[in-house]
């Protein structure tokens, strides 16, 4: 997961997880806290620990609830738009060399609202009992 930049759904119901906390589940949360690509994750029918639910639901939900249009997506936009007629075009944001800069100036810019509209929102599925955050990580 750290690494896959390919990877959108994972499905792993009925896997028999541990109920109690293990290196191995907290080390699958840290792999889905870096990843930048998994938009569902599908978990139900699995015993989770309560800390592990509360880190994944706090990557999934809170932290990182939206996932960005992939860059090769934001590229071949970017150049269909260079090939429309000119007063077609949609006006692209001026090169920044600082990046907290951009999110200023390029909040206007349409392309840059067209990107944050077309990201995608990641979904966590657990059983419903899972769903109240649950005991703590130290239980």
């Amino acid at each position: 997961l750290r690494s896959d930049k390919k990877l959108q759904m994972l499905t792993a119901q009925n896997i028999s997880t541990p109920s109690y906390y293990t290196a191995e589940m907290l080390d699958f949360a840290k792999a889905m806290e870096v990843n930048s690509t998994l938009a569902t994750l599908d978990l139900r029918g699995n015993a989770l620990h309560g800390g592990i639910v509360g880190r994944l639901r706090r990557t999934m939900e809170e932290k990182r609830s939206v996932l960005p249009l992939p860059f090769d997506s934001k590229i071949c936009f970017l150049m269909c738009n260079r090939r429309m007629p000119y007063h077609l075009q949609l006006p692209e944001v001026a090169q920044v060399c600082e990046v907290s800069r951009m999110f200023i100036g390029g909040s206007y810019s349409p392309l840059f609202m067209i990107f944050q509209f077309c990201g995608q929102p990641r979904l966590l599925q657990l059983d419903d009992e899972q769903m109240d955050p649950g005991p703590s990580e130290t239980d």
